[in-house]
């Protein structure tokens, strides 16, 4: 099923074009996150489980900007709460920008709750978007979003700025969290 997606508006017309399932939204903007207003269907559509459809398409569209980002986060300085490009980022706040506009939810702010808002998987299992934690589960000390080809951002307080970098045998997570269904 085809869907197209206009100023809050996500829908799909049937072959007369009449529009018979639709999602209308607040897209995430500034400190501004994701709300979802309401779902329609037609009634000959009710049953079909038509709306984890509609959540997919919704979700690829929100995430679209994710590459975008991540490019222009690169090289903002890292400083301790701070939570916007023009302040900087520490790791926390960084994963809960990215979050919150790329995937429209309201992200927690810690990285201990960051990991409880995840569905847990294996490191080894993580795909572009999903973070990776160093340290033990309930209790990471460190996490960074994964980009995919063993990279991932962080907000490095070492290097003063948000990075990409290679994952590293010596270094490497020892788990992941995801938000979409394994």
């Amino acid at each position: 099923m085809e869907f197209e997606v206009s100023n809050g508006h996500l829908f799909h017309k049937d072959k007369e074009g009449i529009v018979d399932a639709e999602i209308f939204f607040v897209e995430p903007r500034g400190e501004e996150v994701f709300k979802l207003l309401s779902v329609k269907l037609a009634p000959e559509l009710q049953n079909r489980r038509i709306e984890q459809q509609m959540f997919a398409a919704l979700m690829a569209y929100l995430r679209k900007d994710f590459w975008t980002l991540v490019n222009k986060l690169q090289h903002v300085p890292f400083v301790a709460g701070g939570r916007e490009p023009e302040q900087g980022f520490d790791t926390g706040t960084l994963i809960q920008y990215v979050y919150n506009r790329s995937y429209g939810v309201n992200f927690p702010l810690i990285t201990k709750e960051q990991e409880g808002a995840t569905i847990p998987i294996e490191a080894s299992q993580a795909r572009p978007g999903d973070l990776l934690f160093w340290g033990s589960h309930g209790n990471a000390y460190g996490a960074g979003i994964y980009l995919g080809g063993g990279k991932y951002l962080v907000a490095d307080p070492q290097d003063n700025e948000v990075l990409v970098k290679p994952l590293q045998s010596q270094w490497l997570p020892d788990f992941a969290g995801t938000l979409r269904n394994t």
